[in-house]
């Protein structure tokens, strides 16, 4: 389990690797919903968003198990996923550097399911290979 604290309401999943051409973006080309720019990256499946629904400190938990719910694929060139706030996200010559709290979590494969249930502050990913 890990603490993650945002003042977006937002936490991000993504294999660095996948967003590497977003490292010298504007610091907020992921803060537009309707962008073209956001949802090619997520319908490509370069990054997960979770909307909290408001901002402050989260308790988040993985686990490989995946649930019968909707579930995305994330590519994971690098096997290894930042999970961070939205403000980590790469941009502007930075890189996540897990300020806020967050992990870096080693998955087994190059395209891995996601998801995720949320309770208050409390928010579990699923992450499956």
């Amino acid at each position: 389990m890990t603490k993650i604290t945002t003042d977006t309401a937002t936490i991000a999943v993504f294999d660095l690797c996948a967003l590497e051409h977003k490292i010298d973006a504007d610091g907020d080309w992921w803060t537009y919903d309707q962008s073209e720019e956001l949802q090619a990256e997520i319908q490509n499946g370069n990054l997960y968003l979770i909307n909290t629904g408001f901002d402050g400190s989260f308790e988040v938990m993985v686990d490989s198990e995946l649930p019968q719910v909707h579930s995305k694929p994330i590519n994971s060139p690098s096997k290894e996923l930042y999970i961070v706030c939205g403000e980590e996200l790469p941009a502007e010559g930075l890189t996540p550097e897990l300020l806020r709290g967050g992990i870096r979590y080693h998955v087994d494969a190059s395209e891995v399911h996601i998801s995720h249930d949320q309770v208050g502050s409390r928010i579990t990913i699923h992450i499956k290979a």
